[in-house]
This record gives structure tokens, C-alpha cells and sequence, in this order.
């Protein structure tokens, strides 16, 4: 594959990391909730590279709805798959019926939505990315397709720079342990459809002495067998 050069955009949300001995700073940052709507609002930053932990942060925004019965179990962390849709908006519509103990939790996995963002190039660039024949019949088409694939490369690594080499599954898990920490549970609980399943199985694999609770619905295939791919 073609090899870019070395570039430092500045990317929104991309942080200076947190000082300190390795991830001991993230775990203990305040989280200061608002009020957005009729559930709350925060955002924390986690490390962008988890073995240099003090380089940079990454922004992640969560959304809560807190429990309204008792007693309180604490976080339910659920994530509608994509990869890249948002557990924030997830919030607004996740059928909570009886799991009114539990606070229920939505973030944007990094690269999407509030959190650090992806962006490769300007919304009229990609709607015509977007609207390109999939399908090439002709070596015209081909030819078209593979050089507006190679343009949204590059220009995805020239604003983006190291951003993508630490946007992944795993990444997104230990994100999702340090999300745990901060809110508390010795535990994760979690809810995942679709690809958020692979999400899940990722975090027991990591994690598996703080894994609690774990609805994988709609569970991808990891395996190496595509027969059945969902």
C-alpha cells in the first residue's frame, strides 16, 4: 500500500496527554457531568496511544440516563454497532424497560461523533466520494473509483496524521476500561448490538476479571469461517 508521509495536523479534540505515572492521571480525572436535555453530559480524555500514554489525549463525549429505581446498579455502557455510530444518540432511544436500576451510559467511540473526530476531507468531497459507482462495468468506472479511493486516503492521512494508527477495536475497549473506572464500577456492564458485540467480546477478552453483565445481540462473526457473517 502507498506509504504517506509524516504529518502533525491539528486535529479538534486531539489533546495534550495527562501527566503522571502511565494511565494513573486518566483514572483519576474529575468527570463534571451537565445537563443536556433530560440526561447529562460529560467529556473525559483518554490516552491516544495507550503504550505512550502521556504523548496525547483523545476526547470521549458520553451521554447518562440516570436510574430511577433503587437500589442504583450503576452503569449500563451500550453501544448500537456501526462501527462509528453514536452511543450518546443511542441514549434517546434505548429500550430501558426493566433496567431502571441502572444508569444508562452511550459514549462515542473515538473517531465518531463528539468525541476526537475522523474527518478525511469536506461533506460536499464526501457525499461525491459516497456517490461513486461501487460497481465499476467498464475500466472507466474502475479507474475513476480507484483514484477517488487513493484522493480520500491521502487526504484522510494528511488531516489526520497518527490519529488513525490508534483508531480500532481495541483501542475503543481500553477506552471503555477507563470509562468504567472513572464512573466507578468494579465491573463493566454492557449492551452491544451488531458490531458493538465485537466491542464486548474485545473488552472480556482484555478484561476479563472486570467483565460483569454482557448483552452481545446481533453478534458478529470474529472468527476466520464467514458462513455466517451476523
Amino acid at each position: 500500500r502507498p506509504v504517506l508521509p509524516a504529518v502533525s495536523p491539528k486535529v479538534a479534540g486531539l489533546v495534550a496527554g495527562l501527566a503522571g505515572d502511565g494511565l494513573t492521571p486518566y483514572a483519576k480525572q474529575p468527570v463534571n457531568w451537565t445537563d443536556c436535555d433530560d440526561d447529562r453530559c460529560a467529556k473525559v480524555v483518554v490516552p491516544l496511544d495507550y503504550a505512550d500514554p502521556a504523548r496525547a489525549g483523545v476526547t470521549i463525549a458520553l451521554r447518562m440516563q440516570p436510574a430511577t429505581a433503587t437500589p442504583h446498579l450503576g452503569p449500563l455502557f451500550i453501544n448500537p454497532g456501526g462501527p462509528g455510530a453514536s452511543g450518546q444518540d443511542l441514549v434517546g432511544y434505548f429500550d430501558s424497560d426493566g433496567l431502571e436500576q441502572y444508569d444508562i451510559v452511550g459514549w462515542d467511540p473515538r473517531g465518531t461523533g463528539d468525541s476526537t473526530p475522523v474527518r478525511c476531507s469536506e461533506d460536499v468531497v464526501t457525499d461525491a466520494f459516497l456517490n461513486l459507482d461501487a460497481s465499476p462495468d467498464d475500466e472507466a468506472e474502475r479507474e475513476a473509483l480507484l483514484a477517488a479511493t487513493q484522493d480520500w486516503s491521502r487526504s484522510c492521512g494528511v488531516r489526520n496524521g497518527d490519529l488513525l494508527e490508534h483508531i480500532g477495536t481495541i483501542d475503543t475497549a481500553r477506552d471503555l476500561d477507563l470509562l468504567r473506572q472513572l464512573l466507578g464500577n468494579k465491573r463493566l456492564n454492557y449492551f452491544g448490538y451488531s458490531y458493538g458485540t465485537q466491542i464486548g467480546a474485545t473488552y472480556a477478552d482484555l478484561f476479563g476479571s472486570h467483565t460483569g453483565r454482557l448483552v452481545l445481540d446481533g453478534a458478529v462473526n470474529i472468527t476466520r469461517d464467514e458462513s455466517v457473517i451476523q
